[in-house]
């Protein structure tokens, strides 16, 4: 079965009309997805911070290749550990650099007048 990547990968004017929709649908505010690698390993956003891309090539049992030193020049990939995080209303990205977290504020997503009665 073919994965689809139509969100990940389409053109924004075609995309983020339907991921909202989507979302409206779903009453959600984000969708956050994976299967569709971000070859520097870092967390993308697309559709003003609605659509998150999440996978970052994490597993080195998969992605061995991705995890080498100087793979973005040798493979074309760069594996690193991240996770999105929510808090209050907001989100960011998290990269673990070592021991180190390193924390990427994710936009804002604005609710709706006709949705705040309901929250």
């Amino acid at each position: 079965r073919q994965l689809l990547r139509r969100y990940a990968m389409g053109n924004e004017v075609h995309v983020c009309p339907l991921l909202a929709h989507t979302l409206e649908l779903l009453d959600a505010q984000r969708m956050v997805v994976g299967h569709t690698a971000q070859d520097d390993g870092v967390i993308r956003t697309r559709c003003d911070g609605q659509l998150v891309l999440a996978d970052t090539f994490m597993s080195k049992s998969g992605y061995g290749e991705c995890w080498e030193k100087n793979s973005m020049l040798t493979e074309g990939c760069q594996g690193s550990l991240n996770f999105v995080e929510f808090l209050d209303g907001s989100a960011q990205a998290v990269r673990v650099a070592g021991v180190e977290l390193i924390t990427t504020p994710l936009p804002l997503i604005t609710v709706s007048s006709d949705h705040v009665d309901e929250l």
